[in-house]
């Protein structure tokens, strides 16, 4: 209970073997392991099988910059091929592994520009890591064309965990456009 789950959903979830929320997961994985919840919620994101969870999972690891972890639910989604919708954001986040593990940034935008995604939330997502890529080659008044129109769109995503976490994303980089427009940073 202090967990904040009862003990009908834990009864229910051991005898039909569905699998809890993203968020009450993380909530578990904070109350029983307290300091080191962390390292374990991390291998709990491998496991996990509902598609919303995989994909708050996809998001939670590449926010916290688990790029081992990140990259192996990529492929295990890729292999696993559980649904077109999944198969098309396992897509989107290998781009982001290759840009977490410092790939060449010609080669990523070249990824960015062979990839179509098939949501508002890899559209986005996308237009990020692109922008992202700007500002590791320094163009930021590119980069700040390519961020500044994606809160409204941004906006029209349903699943709040990864709209907020997009939100904080888009300003970082706005940070970044900021810093670098008007303090000129040499």
């Amino acid at each position: 209970k202090a967990a904040g789950i009862t003990i009908s959903a834990l009864s229910h979830a051991k005898n039909n073997g569905t699998e809890f929320k993203f968020a009450t997961l993380l909530k578990i994985a904070k109350f029983i392991f307290k300091k080191e919840y962390f390292t374990t919620f991390k291998q709990w994101c491998l496991k996990l099988n509902n598609p919303m969870n995989l994909r708050y999972a996809l998001e939670y690891l590449a926010v916290n910059k688990q790029t081992n972890e990140l990259d192996e639910l990529v492929e295990k989604i890729l292999a696993d091929g559980p649904s077109r919708e999944l198969l098309d954001w396992a897509s989107a986040y290998k781009i982001q592994v290759m840009y977490q593990k410092f790939a060449p940034t010609s080669e990523i935008l070249n990824e960015i520009r062979l990839y179509t995604p098939k949501s508002v939330e890899t559209k986005n997502l996308i237009s990020i890591i692109e922008a992202c890529c700007k500002h590791r080659l320094r163009e930021y008044e590119s980069m700040a064309a390519s961020v500044i129109g994606l809160d409204s769109t941004i906006e029209s995503i349903k699943e709040d965990f990864i709209k907020q976490s997009y939100q904080i994303r888009v300003k970082e980089l706005l940070s970044y456009v900021y810093l670098n427009n008007y303090n000129k940073p040499e």
